[in-house]
């Protein structure tokens, strides 16, 4: 029987003194915070509703779970940036097709675009079919961005 391993990734920490430093933690003790925003401005809803269909269904059931997620982050307009990237590399690798990368389907790839872009560790062992030959592929279309 092959073992489960936890979901890890490295997140940056700031400590109460004002530092930071980079940490290896189990994913699921990473919580969301509370809502920091009743709503979020017109320009930020219509930039995230163009996500969902690119990046955000591969990880909200809904456009509404979706834009809720953005009321929760301290700078909304951040957080979009960056799915922006998100979906703009996944759209990238899903439009060239490197060989490598041509038995995943778009959710798949958006989940391993999503792991390299959070530091996932591990991503293989994470994500089902998915080779080590991939994700540096998938690294290196994320620092090209």
């Amino acid at each position: 029987m092959e073992r489960e391993k936890p979901k890890m990734m490295r997140v940056l920490v700031q400590k109460e003194d004002g530092t930071k430093e980079y940490k290896t933690v189990p994913a699921d003790s990473i919580r969301s915070g509370i809502r920091k925003h009743e709503t979020l401005p017109p320009d930020l809803v219509e930039r995230a509703k163009k996500l969902f269909p690119r990046a955000g269904n591969a990880v909200y059931p809904t456009m509404q779970k979706w834009l809720d997620c953005f009321l929760c982050d301290q700078y909304p307009d951040q957080e979009i940036a960056i799915w922006e990237q998100i979906a703009d590399v996944t759209d990238k690798l899903w439009l060239e097709e490197p060989k490598p990368l041509a038995h995943l389907d778009r959710k798949t790839l958006t989940h391993v675009v999503i792991a390299v872009s959070t530091n996932t560790v591990d991503i293989p062992s994470q994500i089902d079919g998915v080779t080590d030959e991939q994700v540096e592929i998938i690294r290196t279309a994320w620092a090209a961005e």
